[in-house]
């Protein structure tokens, strides 16, 4: 992460990490916000919180995996992120 030219981190844990979930990588998202970077972070729906209570919204995006639209219509509308 010392590479000036590295702007951004898409961090996706190997298959069996996912299993655990997203709480287990935060200390390092957090590392990776501390350099200044931006990250890419993929999370299932019920850990959004987790991860909006522990990281910067600078730089922070987030792939949400939804089982349907209607989950992620739900989400968005829950957030504030749509009307």
């Amino acid at each position: 992460m010392e590479i000036s030219r590295l702007n951004a981190v898409q961090w996706v844990p190997g298959a069996a990490e996912n299993k655990e979930g997203v709480a287990k990588w935060i200390p390092i998202y957090r590392k990776i916000q501390a350099k200044q970077k931006a990250i890419i972070v993929y999370c299932r729906p019920q850990e959004v919180n987790l991860v909006l209570e522990n990281l910067a919204p600078e730089g922070l995006m987030i792939s949400i995996s939804c089982s349907s639209e209607k989950q992620a219509e739900e989400l968005l509308s829950e957030k504030g992120w749509i009307g």
